[in-house]
């Protein structure tokens, strides 16, 4: 499911990273019923999105929410085997394109959302 365009909320300095906050609300409701997995993830893994410790619902009650951390390592070691990919066929003279990494949701947190019938 599609969400909508993010929501500014805040941006701070922490140290050596830049912590920005945003909404997300999706473009149609969903019924719960099933459980859904929410992530927010650059493909690239240009941005290292985190999930909030809190996730507020809201439009219906007896919903659960749990966090599910994501595996740093897990993250890294996609980025370095898809970019060692990459590298090996522009080196073969195969590849044709810009190098694009793309390790997708590979390690990321998400949200597991489970509601009550």
């Amino acid at each position: 499911i599609a969400a909508d365009p993010p929501l500014y909320q805040s941006t701070d300095v922490n140290g050596d990273r830049v912590v920005s906050r945003r909404r997300h609300t999706l473009t149609r409701p969903v019924d719960g019923l099933q459980q859904i997995s929410i992530r927010v993830y650059d493909p690239t893994y240009y941005v290292d999105f985190s999930m909030p410790s809190e996730v507020t619902i809201q439009g219906r009650a007896g919903c659960r929410v749990s966090l599910h951390s994501g595996t740093a390592a897990t993250k890294d070691d996609a980025y370095a085997s898809a970019l060692r990919d990459m590298l090996a066929r522009e080196l073969d003279g195969t590849g044709t394109e810009d190098i694009k990494v793309d390790i997708g949701p590979i390690g990321t947190d998400f949200i597991a959302v489970r509601c009550q019938p």
